[in-house]
């Protein structure tokens, strides 16, 4: 059993990596794209920096470049896992394959798979282009930080499976989908700190799992602060990340 899941889980990566490479162009610049965004708003954090005195206890450069690399990964990990349950129902597949055995955990676990795969390689592109360009350098180790972005992608597809299943269950577009998405990644401190969010909206930001994900990240890549010393937060995205996988399954 365990062996045809991952039989199937390789099938949809690379069913999604065969079509990636048809479209070179797209392809191309959805590399492309999460170094040019980087830039903008890394430059934007220089303009701000320089110009008025912010209330956030790190640079903010490096705050929104970190911010930038975390919505980077949360759009590709989200469109990759979301807009796949989309198609699969458009293509009227997704039936056929929550049926079969293993169907539907190989369907959301190889999307998964495959956003992580690519938001891992342009987090590294993003990297070393803000290294040269900013003086950029993460400050904990590259496996604590690679864990913290892994953190950050299982938050995400909760919230992309739990999305997901409200769509199918409200038979609405893709655009309620993003509507959503962005509600939340408004209340959970992209690129501006909770703290400047009005007090009812951060009493709603407490019960997003990003927020405690994007806490880590900037911890850990900007202070360097083990994650052993935030198993708090830790504890708590991975609480509100599995409630909402649950929600999604009860759907």
């Amino acid at each position: 059993m365990k062996t045809e899941l991952l039989h199937k889980i390789r099938a949809i990566v690379k069913r999604n990596w065969d079509t990636d490479r048809k479209y070179v162009g797209t392809f191309t610049f959805s590399i492309i794209w999460p170094a040019i965004n980087t830039f903008v708003m890394a430059l934007l954090g220089v303009f701000i920096a320089s110009s008025v005195s912010t209330q956030i206890e790190y640079n903010y450069t490096e705050f929104l470049i970190i911010g930038t690399i975390a919505w980077i990964t949360i759009n590709i990990v989200f469109y990759s896992v979301s807009h796949s349950i989309r198609n699969e129902q458009k293509d009227e597949t997704l039936e056929g394959i929550y049926l079969t055995p293993n169907g539907r955990n190989a369907l959301l676990l190889g999307n998964i798979i495959y956003g992580a795969m690519f938001s891992f390689v342009t987090t590294t592109i993003v990297l070393i282009a803000t290294h040269f360009a900013f003086g950029f350098t993460i400050q904990s180790s590259i496996p604590e930080f690679l864990l913290a972005l892994i953190l950050i992608v299982f938050s995400v597809s909760a919230i992309a499976i739990f999305i997901g299943g409200l769509t199918l269950l409200w038979k609405e577009s893709t655009s309620l989908s993003w509507a959503l998405m962005d509600s939340i990644v408004l209340i959970s401190g992209i690129y501006y700190p909770i703290s400047t969010l009005p007090k009812i909206i951060q009493g709603i930001a407490v019960f997003s799992p990003l927020n405690y994900s994007l806490q880590i990240i900037r911890q850990t890549a900007l202070k360097g602060t083990s994650l052993i010393n935030l198993w708090n937060e830790t504890i708590i995205s991975l609480m509100l990340s599995t409630a909402l996988i649950i929600i999604a399954i009860k759907i």
